[in-house]
């Protein structure tokens, strides 16, 4: 259509357009009659939608369409790996960078909730092996063990599993995580008042309190000797010359709560916090490291606080811990490279006070950090506390049938509350096939599949169903064999493949080893270091090698089982 403002001008166009168009071949006809049926033809709405058929255009019906107004589902970042596709007409790419959010100012919180069985924990996998293969350090908390399908998997470099377990005893002391005394009896105070829960009264506390501020000023100060060189002989108040009925009440009380203290610090796992050792393993920069804590006795999401077991509250403990023992890595101010800290179970923390704050601090730390942090639980209530809910900013909501748990999804998602939305959650499939909700950094909410069906192996290393009959060997419950600093040298699944990496074993060392599960021999002739005053709650002797290196009495030649059933099962 060409237009001018007035007919002289009109005319003149009209002629150079003409001649432009003779030039490279096509001849433009200018028929006077037909420019103002031409023109109406144009307008939509029109009843007659052909008046000059001698001028008709025929269009492909892909043609037309192609150039109609549509609507895509389009999540995740565009910037990350692939992670899967939305489940809508259009199955729009669906790209996603943990780290996405810290480079870009926002803060680095990652939600994965959602019944058993409907995909978490081969979300969280992905995430985690993606982070791992493009060289991030990567930190996964796994309490189920779960995880360990990640260490049989190529292409992730120098893999680290730290199961912890008697062989670490005294790596989660409060003392020893801590980087200045003040900060280690913070910390102490914070361990009592979650191992005691209810039981810590006013007059308990003010024992625990002082008898921590004493120990703190020693030499080498721990957990242990507050609890054995103070609370169990009556705290500080034994100290003091004078008498009076309320010293006598004191030393009551602190005797009463050293005992109920031991009790716990006996607890399978409880030397990892009540030890005279020191461990000095550290998380390895640049690479994935899976730390494991078999034999936690984790409480339901639905059991209220003053009814945990003495077990479980050393478990929510040391879950504590091990996160403040990760934190060690985000606050490292010589450590500038992309880190990502993936915690499953995160109910466990959130659910206390000490731990949502603990949550929340290594969210602030993360975005200034390059930090990313994933947070995996079951229902997404546990992640909805001010403090925690204000941290994340991409969320992968996973079926539940609960009304209450649907309702607290729907605010996680920041989405209405409506019919249609309680059932989209409802009926999300799956299995094999799940499908999730997902919320994006840029407020997208829609439908995805997560996919790593172009990379079969690591499908078959995520799987964490149960054997099926046919004899096949989830990746989580194959024997993997690591040194004692967590870096897998191995991995089997029969007692003839054990047989042979003792072989190797032996040939790298020149000098016998026993397989055994779960414990293993050192070479025999080897010098070893014995700790003095060696107790029950000490890790087990250490010897030190011409490479600086050490190994523990249960390490395998400096190696040792992490996971699978016995041998010869």
């Amino acid at each position: 259509m060409v237009s001018a403002e007035d007919p002289d001008e009109l005319t003149r166009r009209c002629e150079v357009l003409i001649e432009h168009y003779r030039n490279i071949g096509i001849d433009v006809a200018w028929t006077p009659n037909d420019q103002l049926r031409l023109f109406t033809e144009q307008f939509p709405g029109d009843k007659t939608r052909l008046r000059v058929r001698a001028y008709r255009q025929v269009q492909e019906l892909e043609a037309i369409a192609a150039g109609l107004f549509t609507a895509s589902n389009s999540l995740g970042d565009g910037e990350g790996p692939y992670i899967g596709r939305t489940t809508g007409r259009s199955q729009e790419i669906v790209h996603f960078d943990p780290l996405f959010a810290p480079r870009n100012n926002k803060p680095p919180g990652i939600a994965i909730v959602g019944a058993p069985g409907g995909g978490k924990t081969f979300t969280t996998l992905t995430i985690a092996y993606q982070t791992a293969s493009r060289g991030i350090t990567t930190v996964l908390l796994d309490p189920k063990g779960d995880a360990k399908g990640l260490a049989t998997l190529g292409g992730l470099g120098d893999v680290r599993i730290l199961e912890l377990g008697s062989r670490m005893a005294g790596l989660l002391d409060p003392f020893s995580l801590a980087e200045s005394r003040e900060e280690g009896t913070l910390l102490a105070m914070e361990t009592m008042r979650l191992l005691l829960g209810g039981e810590m009264t006013a007059e308990r506390e003010n024992a625990i309190v002082s008898a921590i501020r004493q120990v703190a000023v020693l030499p080498y100060p721990n957990l242990r000797k507050v609890v054995v060189e103070l609370l169990l002989k009556g705290g500080v108040e034994t100290m003091n010359d004078s008498r009076s009925a309320y010293t006598d009440q004191m030393i009551s009380v602190a005797k009463s709560a050293g005992n109920l203290l031991e009790v716990i610090s006996e607890l399978p796992l409880g030397n990892l916090c009540f030890s005279s050792a020191r461990s000095d393993v550290k998380i390895a920069r640049d690479r994935l490291t899976i730390i494991t804590l078999a034999g936690l006795s984790l409480p339901s999401a639905s059991t209220p606080q003053d009814r945990y077991t003495y077990a479980q509250r050393l478990s929510v403990t040391l879950l504590y811990l091990v996160t403040h023992y990760t934190r060690t890595l985000i606050v490292d101010p010589l450590f500038t490279g992309p880190k990502a800290l993936v915690i499953d179970e995160a109910w466990a923390l959130t659910q206390t006070t000490q731990g949502a704050q603990l949550i929340a601090e290594v969210s602030r730390l993360g975005r200034s950090r390059n930090t990313a942090l994933a947070l995996v639980s079951q229902n997404a209530k546990d992640l909805l506390a001010e403090d925690v809910r204000n941290c994340l900013t991409t969320m992968f909501v996973f079926r539940s049938e609960d009304a209450e748990e649907i309702t607290a999804d729907l605010e996680l998602l920041r989405i209405s509350d409506n019919p249609e939305h309680r059932q989209a959650v409802a009926t999300l499939p799956t299995g094999r096939n799940s499908e999730c909700i997902m919320r994006d950094i840029r407020g997208h909410v829609g439908t995805m599949r997560i996919d790593m069906s172009y990379l079969p192996e690591v499908t078959v290393a995520f799987d964490s169903t149960p054997d099926d009959g046919t004899g096949r060997v989830q990746s989580s419950a194959r024997r993997i064999v690591t040194d004692v600093t967590g870096r897998v040298l191995g991995v089997v699944d029969t007692e003839a493949e054990a047989e042979a990496l003792r072989a190797r074993i032996e040939a790298e060392t020149g000098a016998p080893v026993t397989i055994k599960p779960d414990e293993s021999a050192v070479p025999s002739g080897a010098p070893s270091l014995t700790k003095p005053d060696t107790g029950p709650h000490d890790g087990p002797a250490a010897q030190q090698y011409e490479d600086g290196s050490t190994a523990t009495s249960s390490n395998l030649a400096g190696a040792r089982y992490v996971g699978g059933p016995p041998l010869g099962q």
